[in-house]
C-alpha cells in the first residue's frame, strides 16, 4: 500500500536545499583530505624506498643495515602498496 504523495511546502524546500548544500559542502571537504592523504601516502612510500636504499648502501660499507623496529615501520609503507598482500 503506497502512501500518498503530499506537495512539499516552501519552507520543506529551503531546508531540503540547505542540506544539499552542506553535502556540497562536506563532499569539497572530504575531496580534500583525500588527495592530502594520497599525498602523505606517497610520501611516506619513497622515505620508505630511499631508507631501504640508505640501509643497502651502509651495509655495503660494513654497517648494519636497518634495526628490526626501521625495517618493520618500512615494510608497513611498502606493503601498503601491494595489493595481493592487503
Amino acid at each position: 500500500m503506497e502512501r500518498a504523495k503530499r506537495p512539499i511546502s516552501e519552507k520543506g524546500v529551503e531546508i531540503i536545499d540547505d542540506v544539499q548544500r552542506e553535502i556540497l559542502h562536506l563532499n569539497s571537504i572530504r575531496a580534500s583530505l583525500n588527495y592530502k592523504l594520497y599525498e602523505v601516502y606517497t610520501t611516506n612510500r619513497l622515505l620508505a624506498i630511499k631508507i631501504l636504499g640508505y640501509a643497502s648502501e651502509n651495509k655495503m660499507l660494513g654497517g648494519n643495515g636497518l634495526s628490526k623496529e626501521v625495517e618493520e615501520i618500512v615494510e608497513y609503507y611498502l606493503k601498503a602498496g601491494r595489493k595481493n598482500e592487503r
